[in-house]
């Protein structure tokens, strides 16, 4: 049996371009010019480099003065609302001076201080009531326990200082008085208790 056998022809212009774009190759390789226009290039890359790096250093430090800026006069918004309060409280301390009308002093301080919480909370400054509210070491700070039998263990008494909040982080933390259970006399008292009471009785 014959095998057949199948030829692939071959496109002589394709055998003439390739081998004449690797003659082109090995005549820019070794063209002076050639070497010229790469070396061009590259000093070209190299300026557009040091170009980026500069405007980079620029950015950098125009950023950092900025931030500067930024944490130096961050809270000018805050202070210019809170001027009037600082006029009304300088008032106040003038009216006193004169005043002999103690109840009249307490009401012009006490809408002060409402101005002056309303200021803030516009800048996002709450605070919550911590007293008759169960213990939470997460915003209160308990300085001492008192035992009683008026409110359940673990319970605030006492707000000796208010929690306050700055959007829903906390910035302060309430300082409280906790309640306690009220320890019930050990067995070991009760006897002893009762020996004293027998001993005065022999006597």
């Amino acid at each position: 049996m014959n095998e057949k056998k199948h030829e692939i022809e071959i496109d002589p212009t394709l055998i003439d371009e390739a081998m004449e774009s690797v003659e082109e190759r090995r005549r820019k390789k070794n063209d002076p010019e050639s070497s010229e226009e790469k070396k061009d290039s590259e000093e070209n890359w190299h300026d557009q480099f040091i170009r980026l790096a500069a405007d980079f250093d620029n950015f950098r430090k125009r950023t950092q003065k900025e931030k500067s800026e930024l944490v130096r006069f961050g809270n000018e918004t805050l202070l210019r609302e809170i001027l009037p309060v600082i006029d009304n409280f300088e008032r106040a301390v003038e009216h006193a001076k004169k005043a002999s009308d103690v109840d009249s002093i307490r009401q012009g301080v006490e809408m002060i201080l409402s101005q002056l919480r309303t200021t803030l909370e516009q800048f996002g400054l709450s605070t919550k009531a911590a007293k008759n509210k169960v213990f939470d070491p997460t915003i209160h700070e308990a300085v001492s326990q008192v035992a009683t039998d008026e409110q359940k263990p673990n319970t605030v008494l006492e707000e000796h200082q208010k929690a306050y909040f700055l959007h829903d982080r906390l910035i302060r933390p309430a300082v409280v008085t906790v309640s306690k259970e009220v320890e019930e006399p050990s067995d070991s008292n009760t006897e002893t208790n009762e020996n004293e009471i027998s001993t005065k009785e022999v006597d």
